[in-house]
């Protein structure tokens, strides 16, 4: 079962600090010819005793659509108890888009 949801214009079209993250953004955009979208979130761990800990996460998204246009991309971890996870790391969605290069090249050449 897919998740669908609204994006706020603010969130859309972000320019990213990961610089990987959106050349190969741009790229797979170019290749799908789909609107696939990168949240990225900082978020700040404050501590009393110790130093604040910074945590970027990303989420993905594609446009599908519809009332709710836009499909949130899960991405299934062993080490998480819940079968949502949407907010992840850097090296997940580079592994992800690498992927569906690979694939998408394997398909282009077989026609």
């Amino acid at each position: 079962m897919c998740i669908t949801t609204c994006l706020y214009d603010s969130e859309q079209n972000q320019v990213l600090k990961n610089k990987e993250i959106s050349e190969l953004l741009d790229e797979i955009r170019e290749v799908t010819g789909e609107n696939w979208q990168v949240i990225e979130r900082e978020y700040i761990t404050k501590f009393w005793f110790k130093e604040n800990i910074k945590t970027i996460s990303y989420e993905l998204y594609v446009e599908v659509g519809g009332c709710l246009s836009f499909q949130m991309i899960n991405f299934y971890r062993d080490e998480m108890s819940s079968s949502i996870n949407p907010r992840v790391t850097a090296e997940l969605i580079i592994a992800y888009f690498y992927g569906m290069l690979s694939v998408l090249n394997n398909v282009k050449e077989k026609k």
